[in-house]
């Protein structure tokens, strides 16, 4: 299930993701829109935990990727980018429907 949150521009919280294809009761917006997928990581810890961290959010962003384009989202209007945060105290995945 995806539920709506606020966020910069327009965002999905992503509360569950199953393998399962997009049905009639789908948002239309997000069928003919572009997906921004956002690597979060904590900019907090040694350089090591950093790049640790990195690489788990990554990692998360790239299941989310996989996760949306078996639910039949197209993979070329998906875009995954990585960032790190001062505030973040975990690693997320934003999710921005664009």
């Amino acid at each position: 299930m995806l539920s709506q949150c606020s966020a910069e521009g327009e965002g999905l919280g992503v509360s569950r993701l199953g393998s399962q294809p997009l049905d009639d009761g789908f948002d239309q917006r997000i069928e003919t829109s572009r997906i921004d997928l956002v690597a979060v990581h904590p900019k907090t810890g040694s350089a090591a935990q950093v790049i640790l961290n990195s690489t788990a959010a990554r990692r998360n962003a790239e299941t989310v990727l996989r996760t949306l384009v078996e639910m039949g989202l197209p993979a070329t209007r998906l875009n995954m980018t990585s960032v790190s945060s001062a505030t973040a105290q975990a690693n997320e995945v934003r999710v921005y429907v664009r």
